[in-house]
């Protein structure tokens, strides 16, 4: 980000009322780099249009795209993306020194900006809080703290929700809905899908985020779990099917969240109840220190299955089940089809009584 904030004077000047025309220039301060234009196309990787190297910490290149649509500026030396919309007529787009946007005649790109202006306040908010989460030992603290997480995320989902409705028929709220998909669960993103008009949901687009709905069906109530193997606290490979049980718990924690530390020890009553009769918890850890982890789950006295990646990869666990808030737990049938999810473990016994059938 702070590479980011020296990229300067990157400007786009789009003119005629059927045409779009693209002129790219600024600075970097780092020769050799090299920066894109690409064309989200939702069907496999982007279209690069235009790639340039930064020669004396300048960079120039103009380029005329084949259509309106989504497109990203990349800055590959850093992994920086910016997303933005080119629209046909006369638009001006420029990304000051600054990270501020100032736009002129792009309507759309103007609404994009505008909700990103307004998350940016409330997951600052969010991210604070979540921190303060963490490091709270009290419980009911904790609980005051936790309550107003999920406050502000439901603030954050109402937002999306009202810019995505406001441009449901346009390419802006398309972008609000394609831009966020990775970091929300299978619920959160059909929801925002269905926002869209038929004619965005037709794009090619809206049908890569269709697909991508179907593809975690898996994830939603009466989806069959997908399968995984993990190693276990001695090393050795565990696979989510080979587990038998007429419920199973799939727990995502992590030894430094205290929320998880705190639902484990409510936990324990509920395995040592129902365990013998049908239940079976599968801790899933995100921890990526092995020690950590280990000591936490002997503190806590967790007697069920323990697993973990220890790493971050692309294809984690974690991120295919789209636990990127935790404790995120999963109950499943004997079968693995998913029966409930969720944050917050209160009515999860009433859950678990019921699929054992006592």
């Amino acid at each position: 980000m702070k590479h980011f904030l020296l990229l300067t004077g990157i400007i786009f000047c789009l003119w005629g009322q059927n045409t779009v025309y693209a002129q790219v220039y600024g600075t970097y301060p780092q020769n050799n780099a090299t920066l894109s234009l690409l064309r989200i196309t939702g069907a496999g990787a982007p279209d690069t249009l235009e790639t340039v190297t930064i020669k004396n910490g300048r960079f120039h290149f103009t380029t005329r795209p084949q259509e309106a649509g989504i497109y990203s500026l990349v800055l590959h030396d850093i992994g920086w993306a910016y997303p933005v919309l080119l629209e046909k007529g006369k638009n001006k787009i420029l990304i000051s020194e600054a990270a501020t946007i100032q736009l002129e005649n792009t309507k759309l790109q103007r609404q994009v900006k505008a909700c990103s202006d307004e998350l940016k306040k409330l997951n600052e908010e969010l991210v604070a809080t979540i921190k303060q989460l963490q490091q709270e030992k009290v419980e009911n603290k904790q609980q005051a703290l936790k309550e107003k997480q999920l406050n502000l995320e439901g603030q954050v989902d109402s937002l999306l929700a009202r810019y995505i409705r406001a441009n449901k028929n346009n390419m802006a709220g398309l972008l609000l809905v394609w831009d966020k998909m990775d970091w929300v669960d299978f619920q959160k993103l059909e929801n925002r899908y269905r926002l869209l008009d038929e004619n965005m949901q037709n794009t090619p687009i809206g049908k890569a985020i269709s697909k991508e709905i179907d593809r975690r069906w898996y994830l939603k109530p009466g989806g069959i779990a997908r399968d995984f193997t993990m190693p276990d606290t001695a090393g050795n490979p565990v696979t989510l099917s080979t587990i038998k049980a007429k419920v199973k718990i799939l727990d995502f924690w992590a030894s430094w969240c205290v929320p998880c530390r705190a639902a484990n020890k409510r936990l324990i009553p509920l395995y040592e109840k129902y365990k013998d009769k049908g239940l079976e918890i599968i801790g899933i850890s995100v921890d990526r220190d092995a020690a950590q982890w280990k000591m936490a789950i002997k503190k806590d006295a967790c007697g069920w299955i323990q697993l973990s990646e220890l790493k971050a990869t692309p294809d984690a666990v974690y991120l295919r089940y789209k636990a990127t808030s935790i404790p995120r737990w999963f109950v499943l049938d004997e079968n693995n089809r998913c029966v409930a999810t969720g944050n917050d473990d209160k009515g999860l016994e009433e859950i678990v009584i019921k699929e054992l059938g006592l």
